[in-house]
């Protein structure tokens, strides 16, 4: 059953109902572990399970809202017709050949197949029309710049053994202007918990997909320190307590925005476990920055 768990948590970073089953088994295998008194082994796999079980549950749910988020919206992106409306075929080109290859990649983290088209890449990206305005107001900024609807290719999820992932979506906008205007709102001091605002929920809905009387604490979101990179970058880490069966997991997502020209790559890094958060793939960032073109 411990086995069962880790098996059906690395499922679950592509299909969301394997996670719900391996953090079940991952509880059910440690009970029985404990019940026998020595006699059954297997609790660090089944310790493994609930892990890369809660990371999975993170980042589907937290990919689910953001895409319900924009399915929801009635209207345009914010101020996109002010910059040509829809963006262009060579644009999404553009963004496809700027992408990361898999020899980018750290050692240690393998391709899940490819991924589909993310919204959530840009800081206003997958929200409606009023939650740009409400993004923006929270931090200050006007949406005179914003463009919400770019060019954008999202590439294949990459995971290593212990549950980390990584996505990285490309996206071309019309304008350097625009683009600059996207990365600047996530280095505002104010962006994380902007960000939280918007996405309150993000705790409760991961304590509720556990079940097995999880809670969630209060998440935080704070700026990330990032070297020189690309023409401006920025990050942001939500950093989310929760409480399983008694025993505190925490989970991080972080997002990280380059911008070089009129492009940007975002990195959306997810990690959890009793560790301090995503790894330092400062060479990945670096390596993201190296293969926008425009």
């Amino acid at each position: 059953m411990a086995v069962a768990s880790l098996v059906c948590s690395l499922v679950g970073i592509v299909i969301g109902l394997g996670a719900i089953l391996g953090v079940t088994f991952g509880f059910m295998s440690r009970n029985r572990i404990k019940a026998s008194a020595g006699a059954k082994t297997g609790a660090g796999l089944a310790l493994a399970g609930i892990i890369v079980g809660i990371v999975a549950l993170v980042l589907n749910v937290t990919l689910a809202a953001i895409l319900l988020a924009h399915r929801s919206s009635t209207s345009p992106p914010a101020t996109a017709a002010a910059f040509g409306g829809n963006p262009t075929a060579e644009d999404a080109t553009l963004a496809r050949s700027e992408a990361l290859p898999a020899s980018a990649y750290p050692g240690g983290y393998t391709a899940q197949g490819a991924s589909s088209t993310n919204p959530s890449g840009g800081f206003f990206g997958g929200y409606t029309d009023a939650q740009v305005h409400t993004l923006a107001a929270c931090i200050g900024t006007s949406t005179a710049n914003v463009d919400s609807n770019p060019a954008e290719y999202a590439g294949q999820k990459y995971m290593s053994q212990d549950g980390a992932s990584i996505i990285e979506n490309v996206e071309v906008y019309p304008t350097t202007q625009e683009a600059l205007a996207d990365v600047t709102a996530m280095a505002n001091p104010r962006a994380g918990e902007c960000w939280l605002h918007l996405n309150s929920d993000v705790g409760s809905s991961i304590a509720s997909g556990i079940g097995n009387g999880a809670t969630a604490g209060t998440a935080t979101a704070n700026a990330i320190d990032l070297p020189g990179i690309g023409d401006h970058a920025a990050g942001v880490q939500a950093v989310i307590p929760l409480t399983v069966q008694g025993a505190p997991v925490t989970a991080y997502i972080d997002f990280v925005a380059i911008q070089k020209g009129r492009s940007e790559a975002v990195l959306i890094m997810t990690a959890g476990g009793g560790g301090s958060g995503a790894q330092d793939l400062t060479g990945l960032e670096q390596a993201a920055a190296a293969h926008l073109a425009s």
